[in-house]
């Protein structure tokens, strides 16, 4: 089965924002901001990780990675901001998106509870 990314008709840049923190769009000079948070505990933050970080020019070619997967419509990336603070304090991402799958769960405004699909959206166990 091939894997074929299809850009997602999501308005991008969008900022996605709770009670405790925000989520904006991934910009260049947050490679600064993640390397600030990580520096001193690379070997914990990334223990599951199947690559290292070790250095800032690293984070600098992950965020380079993150826009060169946006641009192909594989993911949207953010970074994580506290809002008591404003600091960024990590990211995080929707990734590995496929259109086709995507488009196959979309549920019009006002069916979004579980159980309540109009009968042309089969109802999905998510």
């Amino acid at each position: 089965m091939s894997s074929v990314a299809v850009p997602l008709n999501i308005e991008t840049p969008i900022t996605l924002e709770g009670s405790v923190v925000r989520l904006e769009p991934i910009r260049r000079d947050h490679a600064g901001d993640f390397w600030n948070v990580a520096e001193n505990a690379l070997d914990n933050i990334f223990e599951w990780i199947p690559y290292r970080l070790k250095t800032r020019e690293d984070f600098e070619r992950l965020v380079q990675k993150a826009f060169d997967e946006q641009k192909r419509g594989e993911s949207i990336v953010f970074a994580t901001v506290e809002r008591s603070s404003g600091r960024v304090i990590g990211s995080t991402r929707f990734m590995n998106i496929d259109a086709s799958i995507a488009a196959a769960r979309s549920v019009p405004p006002g069916s979004r509870r579980r159980g309540n699909a109009p009968p042309s959206i089969p109802k999905q166990n998510i």
